[in-house]
């Protein structure tokens, strides 16, 4: 998985729940980080570990882990138009910009980071205000999914309903490896 998104969660833990936090989240999580938590933008880690993160985020400060993992999606989709602005600037709503995730936005991605093992999506409008987006990854992240679809919508400040469902009861570490987001824009 890509550094990037370490550095980003350590940024979000550190803004959203402060440095003491972040420092004992991490001292509590070291003995199981091959790590040491000593990320770099541009390299590659386990997925494993930024699960084993968010499991001790959750222990120290009572919230959910999908809770966690879903905000965490929201704050990185306002970082990736932080980052890359010019993906951002070719869409003019939440549905075509996702309906650009797998063909556009990812090959994009691609190209910048190579060594990047991007989840598959696939998009089809039920209607004008209905999209259905299929996710599929080796890595148990669909709630990371939902939470940088919720980041979208909100950028392009549209409201709707997410609502998320296995799509089979194949599991990677405990968590379906296959999802299907049905996302209701109520205008």
């Amino acid at each position: 998985m890509l550094g990037m998104i370490y550095t980003e969660y350590l940024n979000m833990v550190e803004t959203a729940f402060g440095v003491d936090i972040a420092d004992e989240m991490i001292e509590q999580s070291l003995p199981n980080l091959p790590s040491k938590a000593i990320y770099t933008a541009v390299g590659n880690y386990s997925h494993k570990e930024i699960i084993v993160l968010v499991s001790c985020l959750s222990e120290l400060t009572k919230i959910e882990v999908t809770d966690l993992v879903k905000t965490f999606g929201e704050h990185l989709f306002g970082r990736f138009h932080v980052r890359y602005p010019e993906m951002f600037n070719v869409n003019d709503n939440a549905f075509t910009f996702l309906e650009k995730v797998e063909g556009y936005i990812h090959v994009k991605v691609a190209s910048i980071y190579p060594l990047a093992e991007l989840p598959s999506f696939r998009c089809h409008r039920r209607s004008d205000t209905v999209l259905v987006m299929d996710y599929r990854s080796q890595r148990p992240f669909a709630t990371l999914a939902h939470g940088m679809i919720l980041g979208c919508l909100s950028y392009f400040g549209q409201t709707a309903t997410v609502v998320g469902e296995a799509l089979s009861d194949d599991l990677l570490d405990g968590y379906p490896a296959g999802y299907r987001f049905v996302i209701t824009d109520h205008g």
